[in-house]
């Protein structure tokens, strides 16, 4: 009887990754989520790091320029499978390009996490000849991680370096060491909390006139969405890349020794009179190789907490750099600029207060109604909607899912009220006239 032949671990783990990099029809992207948690897994028994471990339990470390996350949390990057995908695939092509050059690659490696996740499975595929990695990671707990797990699938010889640093203030030994691909994946979106723009500040002076950042750039977009859809589809509009990330501005903003940046940009008016701003990160890792919006967690769209902006008037913004690097922005809400419509206005059919009510309510999903205001006027509110005979539910679902403009919205009155006697509304009027507004 034959024995069977069991895979040793670092041949187990080449495979897997093998796979994982596959590229045709029959990997599907649960067969790649599948692989990155098999990955993992061996990631563990290799390095004694859990992806799921109780994060109450780890600590961040606060740096000058953001938060370099807890070794629990840096192995969770793996499984994101779409995002270890993308990022193994680029540095692959980009160490392949770089040898058609060279001969050599030196490559460092700034916030390797636990696991080296972005490097050390691709391993297999060069030898420490085509090779050579310097690694940086601040945790004390992640360089000794990355130790066993290169001794464990025998990959020594690929490292000349492997030290603890922060890598926004580390310097080569010797001096003159250049290095032809700088890898930091070290971000969150929108470039927030972490250090990822400080490192590659910093360390892009030590790259070889060719030399390499990966990612290539990263790149914060401003987009606008009308509020109101046309013909039941949604309008999204580009208006500006407010930052990019890319060996350019790394130069610019270690030359200048920038904290902060800052800029503005223009609502156009053919949006309509109200629309919604959203703020997409988009990651080039290599060439046109890319993770576009909401692939990962580092492309989770950002919006400014659902007010509403008026169209025709400015959108300031400041990117912090330091400390702990996050956006401001300055502009002016919908709700302060356009005063609501007075009660006494009348309708087409002589309404009072109609008018008033639709202004009122379409605020709801743009900057909302001011508590006070709605307690104070919710009486007349459902008198109005008593004298039409239009149920509560039925007039908030319109303005909420049709966001009509005030013609729109008169029309489909019309269309539902109750027949109303001149003297009803009189009767009506008196009321509104007579309220304390």
């Amino acid at each position: 009887m034959k024995k069977v032949k069991h895979q040793s671990l670092p041949d187990e783990f080449n495979s897997l990754v093998d796979q994982f990099l596959l590229e045709n029809e029959d990997m599907t992207e649960g067969n790649r989520f599948r692989l990155s948690w098999l990955l993992s897994d061996l990631m563990y028994q290799m390095s004694g790091i859990s992806a799921e471990a109780d994060m109450t339990k780890g600590n961040d470390i606060s740096t000058a320029y953001g938060v370099a996350i807890m070794p629990t949390q840096g192995a969770r990057c793996l499984k994101e499978a779409i995002r270890s995908f993308q990022f193994l695939r680029g540095i692959k092509r980009a160490i392949t390009h770089k040898l058609t050059e060279n001969g050599q690659v030196h490559l460092l490696y700034a916030g390797s996490g636990p696991w080296g996740s972005l490097l050390i499975p691709l391993l297999h595929l060069f030898s420490p000849k085509q090779l050579q990695i310097t690694v940086l990671d601040i945790h004390q707990e992640n360089i000794e991680a990355i130790h066993k797990v290169i001794k464990c699938l025998d990959m020594q010889a690929f490292f000349s370096s492997i030290e603890v640093a922060d890598a926004t203030a580390w310097q080569p030994t010797p001096a003159e060491q250049e290095f032809d691909i700088i890898v930091s994946e070290t971000m969150n979106s929108m470039l927030k909390r972490e250090p990822q723009v400080s490192i590659f500040a910093h360390l892009q002076q030590y790259l070889t006139e060719k030399g390499l950042l990966i990612p290539e750039e990263v790149r914060i977009e401003a987009w606008a969405t009308p509020a109101k859809p046309v013909k039941n589809e949604r309008r999204h509009v580009k208006l500006k890349d407010v930052f990019t990330l890319h060996k350019a501005s790394a130069q610019q903003i270690h030359q200048s020794q920038l904290s902060k940046f800052e800029g503005h940009f223009i609502l156009p008016k053919d949006l309509g009179d109200i629309c919604h701003l959203e703020f997409r990160t988009l990651i080039k890792v290599y060439q046109d190789i890319e993770l576009t919006q909401n692939q990962s967690s580092l492309n989770t769209s950002f919006n400014l907490n659902f007010v509403a902006p008026v169209v025709g008037t400015a959108i300031n913004y400041c990117y912090q750099i330091n400390n702990s690097p996050d956006w401001t922005f300055d502009y002016q809400p919908f709700s302060e600029k356009v005063s609501l419509i007075r009660p006494f206005v009348r309708s087409k059919s002589g309404l009072m207060y109609l008018y008033r009510f639709w202004d009122k309510y379409r605020r709801i999903p743009i900057s909302g109604v001011a508590p006070e205001l709605a307690s104070k006027e919710q009486h007349l509110d459902i008198l109005l909607l008593s004298r039409l005979g239009i149920e509560y539910h039925d007039v908030l679902s319109f303005i909420m899912s049709e966001l009509p403009d005030l013609g729109e919205f008169e029309d489909w009155i019309e269309t539902k009220r109750n027949t109303l006697k001149l003297t009803q509304i009189r009767e009506f009027n008196r009321t509104v006239s007579a309220y304390d507004f």
